[in-house]
């Protein structure tokens, strides 16, 4: 049982992973952006010292930065249509894109 690195596999499975080139930039930009105002907005508490919301900040980055991303696309993604099924509102349809993206926003704005 031999585990070689196989050259012909990648050189065909090169193009199919080319085709989603384009959602990965989509993904890496708009969470960017939107973890980097986000981050800006988690940041002015902080720095200002307020004592609540800081430490409710504090926690959220830590336990962002703590968790995989997977777990917390799995958050996202089931986590949130519960919510907000709490209120009558449904987003079952949405893309999930989209949550791929929040998830991703609220990493990124961990990190800033």
């Amino acid at each position: 049982m031999e585990n070689n690195f196989d050259v012909v596999l990648i050189a065909e499975v090169i193009p199919t992973l080319l085709q989603y080139l384009p959602i990965t930039f989509e993904i890496l930009v708009f969470s960017i952006l939107f973890g980097m105002m986000l981050g800006i907005v988690l940041a002015i508490p902080k720095l200002l010292h307020i004592p609540i919301l800081k430490q409710i900040i504090t926690f959220y980055i830590s336990f962002i930065r703590g968790t995989p991303i997977l777990v917390q696309l799995f958050l996202v993604f089931y986590g949130i249509p519960a919510l907000l099924k709490l209120i009558h509102i449904d987003v079952t349809r949405m893309d999930s894109m989209y949550f791929v993206i929040i998830t991703y926003t609220f990493s990124n704005a961990a990190a800033f």
